[in-house]
């Protein structure tokens, strides 16, 4: 979340002050010089809690990172917002990068310069965050470099991904041109006729052989069969059977309609 709603600000820093203000209570309240009874449970009572301190007169902030009522208000947000994650976490970030930016003008050395910001965000000055609001106690400022330094053994601690041996990608084999299968043309019969005669040819306009038929022919034994009658002239018809492709269904006659004969197409092969 930090890196999505809150770039500008280096993780591990923002982690220990939202750490340090809410305990990543995206509902928590903090009141100036008091505290509530307990924290909200929800937005709704959140929302309520705040309304009522703001008319009571009360200073406080809200939300994950505990952001002060009169900056909430200069942001133009309103209390929904503001106890929305990421809305706050965008809001206390740009507050962070204006108290940062003024340190360095200050201060050229960016680690105080850092610390100095972390005051100023505490109590608006560069110098209250550094005494501790208890004897014995750290300072707020304190308090964040420590959680930011030292993260608990809690924390899941993910290392950044870095180049290893054996990681380079792997190469794709793609085929050479010349060994992809050529697709093969089928041999079909001459569509242009005028008459019942199919003339059946190859691809150069020979009669095909005996073995040649055979072999355009799948030898599927589920194929129907049609009759071909050889037109010789003088001889008798000599009936040979050749395997075609299953022929369409012909369609019922009509009735009344099948008492006249119809003369048989011939299918001519020529040698």
């Amino acid at each position: 979340m930090a890196v999505k709603c809150a770039p500008t600000v280096h993780p591990q820093t923002l982690k220990s002050l939202i750490g340090n203000e809410s305990t990543y209570n995206p509902y928590a309240i903090g009141v100036v010089d008091g505290r509530l009874e307990r924290q909200p449970k929800s937005l709704r009572e959140a929302v309520a809690t705040a309304e009522r301190l703001e008319r009571e007169g009360f200073r406080f902030s809200v939300g994950i990172g505990q952001l002060l009522v009169t900056n909430m208000r200069a942001l133009g947000l309103s209390y929904a917002q503001a106890f929305e994650p990421c809305r706050n976490l965008q809001a206390i970030s740009e507050l962070m990068v204006k108290n940062y930016t003024k340190a360095l003008t200050a201060n050229p050395n960016p680690q105080e310069a850092l610390r100095d910001s972390l005051s100023m965000y505490y109590s608006g000055n560069p110098v209250r965050g550094y005494r501790p609001d208890k004897e014995g106690d750290l300072s707020y400022v304190q308090k964040v470099v420590v959680g930011a330094l030292n993260p608990s053994s809690a924390d899941p601690i993910v290392p950044a991904v870095e180049a290893t041996a054996g990681d380079e990608a792997i190469p794709v084999a793609v085929a050479s041109p010349g060994a992809r299968k050529t697709p093969v043309r089928a041999r079909t019969a001459s569509s242009k006729h005028s008459d019942p005669w199919v003339i059946v040819t190859d691809e150069n306009g020979q009669a095909p052989q005996p073995a040649q038929q055979a072999a355009m022919q799948p030898a599927s034994p589920e194929q129907s069969r049609i009759q071909v009658a050889l037109d010789t002239g003088d001889a008798a018809p000599v009936e040979q059977f050749q395997r075609f492709a299953d022929p369409k269904p012909a369609a019922a006659l009509a009735s009344g309609q099948g008492q006249a004969q119809v003369e048989p197409s011939f299918v001519q092969i020529i040698n």
